[in-house]
């Protein structure tokens, strides 16, 4: 599954999506290189955002 847009997985993360718009967006994160990729850049961005707001 190639996710081109990053609209799905914003909805999903925000709790939006459907339950199939969520299912796709798990089995990508777990079974593609990009997917996971992409989950690993997502938590990095929020983990340096949180760091920022406790100094």
């Amino acid at each position: 599954m190639q996710l081109k847009d990053n609209d799905i997985v914003r909805r999903v993360l925000s709790g939006k999506a459907s339950k199939e718009e969520a299912r796709k967006v798990a089995d990508w994160f777990s079974s593609t290189i990009e997917g996971q990729q992409f989950l690993s850049d997502l938590l990095d961005k929020d983990a340096y955002m949180l760091e920022s707001e406790l100094h």
